[in-house]
């Protein structure tokens, strides 16, 4: 995990007594809306999951939200979450979509109908992480102006 990429902004917050950090090297993401929309799933999951919320604060020393090569990931050397930085703003993706537990689910459980037809290296293929990285910066250098 890449603590800090160049040109990056690093803060670190506390949403709903869960510990935050945020490593935001997309001068378009507002940090703010990150938050935002992070404390909004947070909400979501306490809401309508008390006990896999209370259950996630105990077994999460935090949550990082970063640019990454995918969605989200669990690091067990420091027990953070990660969540993908532009993933956490995109609208395209709806906060139901991080269970069945909540309203609308549906769209979660029909990825996941999908996903239970696929062979294992289709749904978790072989990452090449250095590859993986230099996909992502090349594709937010495109993003930003210079």
């Amino acid at each position: 995990m890449n603590a800090r990429a160049e040109g990056a902004t690093a803060s670190r917050h506390q949403l709903r007594g869960v510990t935050v950090r945020v490593i935001n090297s997309r001068r378009d993401i507002a940090t703010s809306a990150v938050l935002e929309r992070l404390d909004q799933a947070l909400e979501l999951i306490a809401l309508y999951a008390p006990r896999r919320f209370r259950r996630m604060t105990q077994d999460l020393s935090g949550i990082v939200v970063q640019r990454f090569p995918c969605r989200g990931a669990f690091f067990p050397q420091t027990r953070e979450c990660l969540v993908e930085l532009t993933f956490t703003v995109n609208p395209v993706h709806t906060l139901p979509e991080i269970g069945t537990a909540l309203p609308d689910g549906e769209v979660v459980v029909e990825r996941a109908r999908r996903s239970l037809a696929l062979s294992d290296l289709e749904v978790a293929p072989q990452v090449d992480w250095r590859e993986a990285a230099r996909r992502v910066e090349s594709i937010d250098r495109q993003q930003l102006p210079g």
